[in-house]
């Protein structure tokens, strides 16, 4: 059977396995046979139909296997077993049956509400005021208290109770009042701020014999806690003079329902304490004393009302200058509940309200005519700032420098009572001088804060400048106010450009572009200033079938201009005129437009080019980005700069820079002599800073004359047209040839000799494609043109100098090693310049490039516009005035009602 049960095992079916044990046992399957057959009912041996079955039973086994692997184990509980969720409250009715056989079903036994209640204050003014009481009345319930500032009272004054009964749906109202105290302020109110303080107020409702609150008292009320009366509507100076007597005023408010002060019924009263500096000045008391501390009683303030005060503040003349103090305005009420005290007993007073005023002492302007350095300072100005600025100026520079505040006088024009001058703006009695002006934020006559360039007067100083004035704006680079001023001092455009043909003399309307750059040439030479308005005719051009292009001429009349006059800017623009024309009966043209009795007048348009003459690029006017080692109380960090005048070397530079050339020149030729017995001890600094700001101005002025490919240089030997075209294109240089010790056999100074140097080395090629343009192109170089034309002027004033040939040589050698055709580092001039001024301000080259700007980076050159940016930049000289105009008023109109006569 062993076979049998393996082939089970291995899958076989019961049927193949029946059959393998009956052909094993000799079992044959059923068949057919005769009535006569062997089957057992014959008593044969085979099988018919009709034998029964004979079971053939085996016994099947299968073999144990072996024991499986046991299965991995269970993982251990985590989850803290809780609690669970409890089901919903259970609830209850109550149904009450009527007599009728009616049924009302009700949640609960009462279910009160809280609807609305009034409150009010204990003296009856409006004001919940702390220290006083706060009733709750008129508490209204129908059947459906402590904060931090609100102190409930013991006993029957801090509760109200409960009418015994409040039928269905209807509203009863409390009778009595709850009553609470508002806390007292433990400590004076901030300057300048006023107290007040919301707080929300709310009732709770218990059953004293539960001690069980009741639900639905949810009602709520904000109260606002504060003081009746306070200070507004301040009118002062923020800045005062030395010696001077000022007005102040102020008004104290009633914000309550009733009139307050100790002439009133509530008689309470009210004071003001004010107190000033004992070292700055004093107060005029109501005795007509002076004294640093002064009280005023205030017998009557209205309801929502203001009662109007004033008080006189003296400046000592000794008062340190440029120093911020407070004058301090303290408000004092009596305290709730005072009214009825008994005499001797003391009154408790509220301080309620102080404000704080900054005020400014500041040093009168006084015009001395040797000043050479106007120093225009503001509200903000601090005495550290000024005093840095003064040790610069006169202890290192060996100047004389004035000042003028404009918080003191109301912005940069004379007050019209004063009368000190007769002109209407300081610019004009510093022209050619240098007016340095500090760039800081400022509050101007309590309007927003604002810089120095929204008060200045862009013609005023746009004369000024012309007429040689140099302008030095401290910390104001970056500021969009200082490139709009660039832009009107440099074009003041008179007029929009078509009313341009009525402001143009007859003097200055030219047919050609030649003669008008001859008549700038002479008028230059002349002295003549700027800003002059020329015309020229629109010419006809054959390639342009007989028509005339506006654009076309203009643009070429500024590429004329730029060459010819490289040193020198304008503005051009088209437009279009109207111009009278008569005839007269036979056929003539009457130029003046006179009309006879027979003559005809007729109007036609011609196009012309208007020409706007500009600043010069001589224009000296420069802004510098705030010092970085100065922080934000303008006080000069320690450690920083060894100058005993606290500033910062780059902005010290900047002063000495801004120093018209004139004087520049001056100081350089004066350097170690002896005047009025006392030598001219500058210190060493500002000697280098003159060099090299002169350096750097010429080395512009030749890269200019270069660049723009100006007139031929002149060959004649004659010395007064080498002076005249040196003096025209390059004025620098002119002014250092020209001055009256050039002309004395002394030999010159050692910072003289050092600009020549660096003048002759700008002359030399300072770049690759100059040296090649040298080689390749010897002859009719302008750069060697002008190189000789300068070396023939310092030869001359050498051998003026008493200078032999050997030493002439000298110099000229000296000059050839500043300057190298091989070496980049000494290639160009410009770079070499400013290395030394990077040596000196100790600061990096970019910050020395990009902490400037000046007109030349503004506007570099004659330029052409169109008639809507000629009007726009009208229009924005225009608003600039109107709104200058507009703020000096205002400031004027404050100082005359502010300041008394001494």
């Amino acid at each position: 059977m062993a076979p049998i049960r393996a082939q089970v095992v291995q899958g076989g079916n019961l049927q193949a396995m029946i059959a393998q044990v009956a052909a094993r046992h000799g079992v044959l399957a059923h068949r057919n046979v005769g009535t006569t057959g062997n089957c057992h009912c014959s008593g044969g041996r085979g099988n018919c139909v009709g034998c029964e079955s004979e079971p053939v039973t085996a016994k099947f086994e299968r073999t144990k296997g072996n024991d499986g692997r046991d299965g991995q184990p269970g993982a251990v509980i985590s989850n803290r077993l809780v609690e669970g969720t409890s089901g919903k409250d259970g609830s209850f009715t109550i149904v009450v049956r009527s007599s009728d056989g009616g049924e009302r079903s009700y949640p609960s036994r009462y279910n009160l509400e809280l609807v609305d209640f009034d409150i009010e204050d204990e003296n009856g003014d409006g004001i919940f005021e702390p220290g006083e009481h706060i009733m709750v009345k008129r508490i209204r319930i129908r059947n459906t208290v402590a904060t931090d500032w609100l102190v409930p009272l013991i006993g029957d004054a801090g509760h109200a109770f409960i009418p015994p009964s409040i039928n269905v749906g209807l509203t009863a109202t409390v009778e009595g009042s709850i009553k609470a105290l508002i806390r007292r302020k433990e400590s004076p109110p901030e300057p300048g701020q006023i107290f007040s303080r919301e707080e929300v107020l709310s009732i709770t409702a218990t059953m004293p014999w539960l001690d069980r609150e009741l639900p639905h008292f949810e009602f709520r009320r904000t109260v606002v806690i504060q003081y009746p009366i306070e200070l507004r509507q301040f009118k002062h100076l923020t800045t005062l003079a030395q010696g001077s007597k000022n007005r102040f005023a102020w008004e104290v408010y009633n914000k309550g329902a009733r009139p307050l002060g100790s002439n009133t019924s509530s008689r309470r009263s009210i004071e003001i304490e004010v107190s000033f500096p004992h070292d700055c000045g004093n107060l005029l008391s109501s005795s007509n004393r002076w004294e640093n501390r002064v009280v005023q009683h205030v017998p009557t303030v209205p309801n929502m009302g203001a009662s109007p005060l004033q008080q006189t503040l003296q400046i000592f003349s000794n008062a340190k200058s440029y120093i911020h103090v407070l004058l301090r305005i303290e408000l004092y009420i009596l305290a709730p509940g005072q009214e009825q005290l008994t005499e001797g007993s003391l009154p408790e007073v509220c301080l309620v309200h102080t404000h704080d005023w900054r005020i400014q002492i500041s040093s009168h302007h006084t015009f001395h005519p040797g000043s050479s350095i106007l120093v225009v300072t503001n509200t903000e100005t601090t005495s550290n700032k000024v005093q840095a600025v003064r040790n610069f100026i006169e202890n290192e520079m060996m100047l004389q420098m004035d000042e003028w505040n404009v918080g003191l006088y109301g912005g940069l024009q004379y007050r019209p009572d004063e009368g000190e001058l007769r002109s209407n703006s300081v610019f004009t009695a510093y022209q050619g001088k240098t007016i340095v002006f500090l760039g800081n934020r400022f509050t101007f006559f309590g309007d927003e804060p604002r810089r120095i360039t929204e008060l200045c007067d862009i013609r005023s100083l746009a004369e000024a400048t012309c007429n040689g004035t140099t302008c030095l704006f401290l910390g104001l680079l970056g500021e969009r106010s200082y490139d709009a001023l660039l832009n009107g001092l440099i074009f003041p455009v008179p007029s929009e450009a078509s009313g341009t043909a009525q402001l143009v003399r007859p003097s200055d309307q030219f047919t050609t572009k030649e003669g008008l750059a001859d008549s700038v040439r002479q008028e230059k030479l002349c002295g003549s200033t700027n800003f002059a308005l020329c015309t020229i005719p629109v010419q006809a051009r054959w390639y342009r079938f007989g028509k005339a292009s506006s654009k076309a001429e203009a643009k070429k009349l500024s590429t004329y201009m730029r060459r010819k006059l490289p040193q020198e800017r304008f503005l051009i623009t088209p437009v279009k005129i109207e111009t009278d024309t008569t005839m007269a009966d036979g056929g003539g043209f009457v130029s003046n437009g006179s009309p006879g009795e027979c003559s005809q007048s007729s109007k036609k348009k011609q196009k012309v080019l208007a020409v706007l003459h500009g600043s010069s690029r001589q224009l000296s006017v420069c802004a510098i980005e705030e010092s970085r080692y100065i922080n934000a109380t303008n006080m000069a960090l320690p450690n920083v700069s060894s100058l005993k005048s606290n500033l910062d070397y780059f902005e010290s530079y900047s002063i000495v820079a801004s120093l018209p050339a004139t004087r520049r020149v001056e100081m350089a030729w004066d350097t170690g002599v002896i005047m009025a017995e006392v030598e001219t001890k500058r210190s060493t600094f500002a000697l280098n800073a003159i060099v090299i700001s002169l350096q750097r101005d010429i080395n512009l002025e030749i890269q200019t004359f270069l660049r723009e490919a100006g007139p031929q240089v002149p060959q004649s030997k004659d010395v007064e047209e080498l002076k005249s075209y040196m003096r025209l294109h390059f004025p620098v240089l002119a002014t250092l040839f020209q001055y009256h010790k050039a002309t004395t056999e002394f030999k010159p100074p050692a910072p003289i000799v050092e600009v020549l140097h660096y003048a002759e080395a700008s002359c030399l090629p300072q770049k690759k494609r100059h040296i090649a343009q040298a080689v390749l192109l010897p002859i009719g170089q302008r750069r060697s043109q002008l190189r000789n034309f300068i070396m023939g002027m310092v030869d001359e004033l050498l051998m003026r100098k008493k200078f032999t040939t050997q030493e002439i040589k000298e110099f000229h050698y000296q000059t050839r090693m500043i300057h190298s055709n091989t070496d980049s580092s000494k290639r160009n001039t410009e770079d070499v310049i400013d290395q030394l001024a990077i040596e000196i301000t100790e600061i990096s080259k970019n910050a020395f490039k990009k902490g400037q700007k000046n007109a030349t980076d503004v506007l570099p050159g004659t330029i052409f516009c169109t008639n809507d940016e000629w009007n726009a930049h009208f229009m924005a000289i225009e608003t600039s005035a109107a709104r200058m105009k507009a703020d000096t008023e205002q400031a004027w109109e404050a100082l005359g009602s502010m300041i008394l006569p001494s």
